[in-house]
């Protein structure tokens, strides 16, 4: 409970101190949450997470992003938690328009690590496992104005998490699509 007021406060401080963004280019901090199916899961784990961006006025920007997803699995009758951090670095481009809604695209490269704790006794286990990650994104922002002057935007986007998971020595594509939404503030 702590930590989520404390992500509340820091939310709203930022909220309250965002600037209106410069015309030739500004920041993008998004917050976001949504949803992750994984490609060879049968259930939808939920997924938390940053991005930071640097958007110039011509529709290009780059910039990090991270994600956290949180899981449990059954393994021989024991519940084990499992997870998930997806840690890339991406470019994308945003589609000129007149309206405050704008159409994105993007890729970039990255790295995909799972951790494992509460593995049994005994039990021959490796507890952590880093893939390379290659995420394609679409997506839609809605700012509070003209991409110049608007001081925040909501951002809403389905990524494909390619991440590439050693399979007995071959590297096997996996599809892990993410549906996500959030608040992004600019400065």
């Amino acid at each position: 409970m702590y930590r989520l007021s404390l992500v509340a406060a820091f939310g709203l401080a930022v909220l309250l101190a965002a600037a209106p963004a410069q015309a030739q280019n500004w920041y993008e901090l998004n917050l976001h949450g949504g949803a992750l199916s994984l490609d060879d899961a049968d259930d939808t784990d939920g997924i938390l997470g940053a991005r930071m961006l640097l958007q110039y006025n011509n529709g290009l920007a780059w910039g990090g992003n991270f994600d956290w997803v949180p899981s449990n699995a059954d393994f021989d009758g024991d519940d084990i938690d499992v997870n998930l951090y997806l840690y890339s670095f991406g470019l994308e481009y945003m589609f000129p328009t007149t309206s405050p809604l704008k159409f994105f695209v993007g890729t970039g490269i990255g790295a995909a690590t799972v951790k494992v704790s509460d593995v049994p006794e005994g039990e021959d286990f490796d507890d952590s496992e880093t893939d390379l990650l290659l995420p394609l994104a679409g997506g839609v922002k809605w700012y509070n104005g003209s991409p110049g002057t608007a001081s925040w935007a909501l951002r809403g986007e389905v990524r494909d998490n390619i991440i590439f998971v050693d399979a007995g020595g071959d590297d096997e594509a996996t599809n892990n699509f993410e549906f996500s939404g959030g608040i992004s503030f600019l400065f």
